[in-house]
């Protein structure tokens, strides 16, 4: 990959490390890093690289010394690469370790048909969740965290900027935990369809002004909570206004470059403003096990399945809003359905 262009080729197998295990991978995900990563605009990815963070799969062998899993086992990754000694690492906080790297970002993913995975980064696939699904755990164990930072309340009234994939899942699992009201802000005529259909109060930005919407529905306050899971300048710039003094603001996205924001509604309105990166291994945990509960969710968020050996069209069909992309994903084997 690099430079606009995602190539496939043939390799040699990999041969997985005694604390290793070798993946036959399933599917892989493309997200917005991923597409980053192609188009030579992640800091960290280099090329050549195999990208591909979001995978399930089956374990096709073990190292000498690997204890906990065996061949045949269904695993979902967790790509994180964390140091292990520093602060963060030591306080409980290895997602935002000093030194944090990805698998699929700083070395080769899930794009391939196999790949060695240190046997850390395993986690056993609940048996309910078929292989698609499962390629979203990581997709969830993201919702799960900020969900877990942003302090929700049962019957809280929530805000969710943006219905892309992480939008849509984010309310999903607010949904499912009993959010009184769920408004999300959207442009795409498509993805305000899909929120409509979900049950969601899908505010359309082409034809309604969100924060009078919000207000004149909320006695003219503001929701309780706010994921902002766009990244987009003018979303990030109104998040103060949709919400109530005391309220929280949790920032899902990561914005491409600096944003500009008045601040004077943090104050005034005395808002949480919230950073959420990743996730913890527990938060990972949990969405494995979560997942199970929001299968028709997270199947519904698979628009396309598409050969690895056609990769390159995969990340075309992710950036043409003409084919309504919502997850991508790359079936790795044939017989992937």
């Amino acid at each position: 990959m690099g430079s606009g262009v995602f190539a496939t080729q043939e390799r040699a197998l990999p041969v997985p490390g005694p604390q290793e295990a070798l993946i036959r991978v399933s599917f892989a995900g493309i997200c917005g890093t991923d597409m980053a990563i192609v188009s030579d605009k992640h800091p960290r990815a280099k090329p050549p690289l195999v990208p591909g963070h979001e995978i399930s799969g089956r374990v096709e062998s073990v190292g000498t010394a690997c204890v906990r899993f065996h061949p045949g086992d269904r695993v979902v990754v967790n790509p994180l690469i964390t140091c292990g000694h520093c602060l963060p690492c030591r306080t409980g906080n290895e997602h935002v370790c000093n030194t944090l790297k990805l698998i699929g970002i700083d070395c080769d993913g899930g794009m391939q048909e196999y790949v060695a995975i240190p046997e850390r980064n395993l986690l056993l696939m609940p048996g309910e969740l078929a292989d698609d699904e499962a390629a979203m755990v990581e997709t969830l164990a993201v919702i799960v965290h900020g969900v877990r930072e942003s302090g929700f309340r049962f019957g809280d009234t929530v805000v969710v900027t943006g219905a892309g994939p992480i939008g849509l899942l984010n309310a999903a699992v607010l949904q499912e935990m009993g959010a009184s009201r769920i408004f999300v802000t959207e442009i795409d005529d498509f993805r305000l369809a899909r929120c409509k259909a979900y049950g969601f109060a899908a505010i359309d930005l082409k034809t309604h002004d969100p924060v009078e919407l919000i207000r004149s529905q909320t006695d003219g306050e503001g929701a309780d909570l706010l994921f902002e899971c766009s990244g987009n300048a003018v979303a990030v710039r109104n998040m103060m206004e949709y919400v109530r003094c005391k309220a929280t603001v949790v920032m899902m996205s990561v914005p491409k470059q600096p944003l500009p924001v008045d601040l004077r509604a943090l104050n005034f309105k005395e808002i949480h403003l919230i950073g959420s990166r990743v996730y913890s291994t527990v938060d990972f945990e949990i969405a494995a096990r979560y997942a199970v509960r929001l299968k028709a969710q997270l199947g519904e968020l698979i628009s396309h399945r598409i050969p690895v050996g056609q990769g390159a069209r995969a990340f075309a069909v992710a950036h043409d809003p003409e084919e309504h992309p919502l997850k991508v994903l790359i079936s790795c084997h044939d017989g992937n359905e």
